[in-house]
Parts: structure tokens; C-alpha cells; sequence
């Protein structure tokens, strides 16, 4: 009498999370020459913009470079990393109000995003408008901020705000008068739903199917 045997094998993969972070500073470059990656719409001399529009964020991502400047000796923030940018190279000792703009690029898909962005600033971060956008998306409280301590603005779940591909992040840092600059460093991260690595309760299955496949083959041969 010849006896057989099925053995089936489910394989249950779980989901593995993998996460990326895009780090952005301004003062890309030495001091006393522009920041390649930042340009900036310039505005008032002593207030800020009226409202934004579409234009307006446009205009900002073809507008000049900033200019990476030696602080103002009053501006006492600082952040790892990062340099004072401005408008001119003697922004430092006069300025205007800025739309400053720089891009990033997420390559791949993910189903979460947050943002983490410090800020120092001569005079204020948004007035009329929020101090930051995200391709034309307001956050942060407007009029907030200072050029003595460093303000940070998060965010979470921000994946609604950002494409695949290149993205935009904006700050509107205010002149009141006087001296104008900014100093910031931002860190957006993302989230991505890969599949393909299996739970522990799905190994020892594999386990104990594997063994018993390797029993069934030893009866067979006996």
C-alpha cells in the first residue's frame, strides 16, 4: 500500500517600513558667495508681502540666488550646520522682506511625511502670509520668530502637501527695517510600505513545515 502525503507551505509576508530623510540648509557654499540652491523673490523693504498666489511661488524658483552673508552682530541664533543667507551680500547691515525658495526631490512613493524646520530670522517669519510653505501650502504661525533664539515649526502628516518628484519648500522671512536675514535648516522625512520580509510567527510556520517535508522524505525512504 503506498501512502502519500500533501504538504502545503503558506508564506505570510508582512509589511517592512523604510524611511527617508532629506536634510536642507541654507548657506550652501562659502561666505561672501551666492547659495546656488536658494533663490528668492524679493519684496517691501519694511513689510511683508500682500497675500501669495501661484505667481508668486513661481516667480520665487527662477528668481536670484541668496547670497550667503557674515551675520549682523546682534543676530546671536545659531543652527548646526547652516549659514546666514540674505538678499545682497550687505544684507546684513540693510535688506527687504523675501520669498526664499528651495527644491527637493522624493523619488519614490510613501504613505506618510512630516516636517521639522528650525528658523532664525531678521526680523519675523510671515506676516500677512505663514512663514512656510510647502509647494504653495501654509504652516507655522505668522509674525513668530527673531534673530536671538531659533524657532521651529513641525508638521506631520504632511503627505497630502508633497509630490513625487520635485517639491518646493518657501519661507517668507519678514524685514521690519534695517538688517535682513535668514538662517535655517529643515528635515523632511517620508515613509514608504514595502512588502517582503515575513514575521517571526511565519518563520517558525516555514520551520515546521520544512521539518516535517524532511520526516516525510525519511519515511518515503524507508
Amino acid at each position: 500500500m503506498r501512502i502519500q502525503f500533501a504538504l502545503g507551505l503558506t508564506v505570510i509576508a508582512a509589511s517592512c517600513v523604510s524611511a527617508a530623510t532629506i536634510n536642507l540648509v541654507s548657506g550652501n557654499g562659502s561666505t561672501g558667495s551666492p547659495d546656488s540652491q536658494i533663490h528668492f523673490l524679493p519684496g517691501p523693504s519694511s513689510t511683508d508681502f500682500a497675500a501669495f498666489n501661484a505667481a508668486s511661488f513661481t516667480s520665487a524658483q527662477v528668481g536670484n540666488f541668496a547670497q550667503i552673508i557674515v551675520p549682523n552682530g546682534a543676530w546671536t541664533a545659531t543652527i548646526a550646520g547652516a549659514k546666514w543667507i540674505g538678499d545682497n551680500a550687505g544684507a546684513a547691515g540693510g535688506g527687504a522682506t523675501d520669498l526664499y525658495a528651495i527644491s527637493f526631490n522624493i523619488p519614490t512613493a510613501f504613505s506618510s511625511a512630516s516636517l521639522s524646520i528650525n528658523l532664525a530670522v531678521d526680523n519675523q517669519l510671515g506676516g500677512t502670509n505663514l512663514p512656510v510653505f510647502l509647494n504653495g501650502n501654509g504652516l507655522g504661525t505668522a509674525g513668530t520668530g527673531g534673530f536671538t533664539s531659533v524657532t521651529n515649526i513641525s508638521a506631520a502628516n504632511i503627505q497630502g502637501l508633497l509630490n513625487v518628484g520635485t517639491n518646493w519648500l518657501y519661507i517668507d522671512a519678514v524685514n521690519t527695517g534695517g538688517p535682513a536675514g535668514l538662517l535655517f535648516s529643515a528635515t523632511i522625512t517620508t515613509v514608504d510600505a514595502v512588502g517582503g520580509v515575513p514575521e517571526p510567527a511565519t518563520w517558525m510556520a516555514m520551520a515546521t513545515g520544512l521539518a516535517g517535508l524532511a520526516g516525510f522524505r525519511r519515511f518515503r525512504r524507508s
